[in-house]
């Protein structure tokens, strides 16, 4: 690995987080679905949504089954702000921005997401996550927090590193848990599957009741 891969290292303006990442996304159901949007962009065939909601400090995981990324993934696109798909597909097609169609990287799937930035959607309700990634046998783990984004003195952050690229038997895919909510009012599952079903075509609420 290159020595510029040996960390993680978002660069950013402010007030691109400030707006995208904090304003546009206040509530809840939003933020929930430009995150299953990404998975789906992934080739996720299954996204669970886990609620916390007995515990001393509310915390809620997104998991999926997509293709997860590697060490090197993650700061080319999760950490790249306002990722352009529809170019970057071009450049790997050698073709022209304008006649390439925006897909998922094995072309299964028309892509959904907002070319990169819904990815800071989790900061508008949660000041913390966790971000657990695996492909190929490979797991990267690392934490980011929007007040140590705020604090930073540069333009650039750098993620905390759980774990990197630490060998594993788990099957792809990405789990990201937010943390540190500060919403006082219970989750309510039926009411956050019917506002997510408005934007899929399908979508599965099951309630855990043990």
């Amino acid at each position: 690995m290159s020595k510029s891969q040996s960390k993680l290292v978002m660069e950013f303006d402010p007030n691109t987080i400030e707006h995208l990442g904090i304003q546009m996304y206040s509530t809840l159901p939003p933020v929930l679905a430009e995150l299953v949007a990404n998975s789906y962009d992934a080739e996720a065939a299954t996204v669970k949504i886990l609620l916390y909601d007995t515990s001393a400090e509310k915390r809620i995981v997104i998991k999926d089954n997509g293709h997860g990324m590697t060490f090197d993934e993650i700061n080319s696109r999760f950490l790249k702000i306002g990722k352009n798909r529809r170019k970057d597909n071009a450049n790997r097609k050698g073709g022209n921005a304008k006649n390439v169609s925006e897909k998922s990287d094995n072309g299964k799937r028309f892509v959904i997401g907002r070319k990169g930035l819904g990815k800071l959607s989790f900061f508008g309700v949660a000041p913390e996550a966790k971000i657990s990634t695996v492909k190929n046998g490979s797991r990267t783990v690392f934490i980011m927090s929007i007040e140590k984004i705020r604090e930073s003195k540069e333009k650039s952050y750098e993620p905390e590193i759980v774990e990197k690229e630490t060998k594993t038997d788990e099957a792809n895919g990405t789990t990201i848990e937010l943390l540190k909510l500060t919403r006082k009012t219970p989750f309510v599952a039926a009411d956050l599957a019917v506002s997510l079903s408005r934007n899929f075509e399908i979508f599965d609420y099951v309630q855990d009741k043990s």
